[in-house]
């Protein structure tokens, strides 16, 4: 092989290795998270009350929707914004019932790259 030759067959080579290094350098910024809703009734106070299980960049700002279970379908009872770890409060009961709550999936960039935190759906809870 000549000189020429063993040039063009090292940058090739040298192109392959660099083309799959920037291919997985640009896949490990991208993050997904699952989110384990929790919702609690208190009797106390007639409200639902929950937590979402997530990272910590999943927690924040997350509108949680509260449905209560019918022969007709899910009817919307109220919803709640959780706080910095997770939390979050304040629904009211409407009625004697079975009731969930879910969390819609959301995307977001920031530090790191791109994070997608995924929808949850909380066990049903029986008023």
């Amino acid at each position: 092989m000549d000189r020429r030759s063993k040039l063009v067959v090292g940058l090739s080579v040298v192109a392959l290795l660099s083309g799959a290094l920037l291919a997985s350098a640009a896949s490990a910024h991208a993050h997904t998270f699952k989110t384990n809703l929790m919702m609690h009734y208190d009797k106390k106070t007639d409200t639902f009350d929950g937590h979402a299980g997530t990272a910590s960049f999943c927690q924040e700002g997350r509108t949680v929707h509260v449905f209560k279970s019918s022969g007709g379908g899910n009817v919307p009872v109220g919803s709640a914004t959780t706080g910095h770890a997770g939390m979050w409060s304040g629904v009211h009961a409407a009625g004697p019932g079975s009731y969930f709550a879910t969390v819609d999936q959301s995307s977001a960039g920031g530090y790191g790259g791109d994070t997608t935190c995924l929808s949850g759906t909380s066990k049903t809870v029986t008023v």
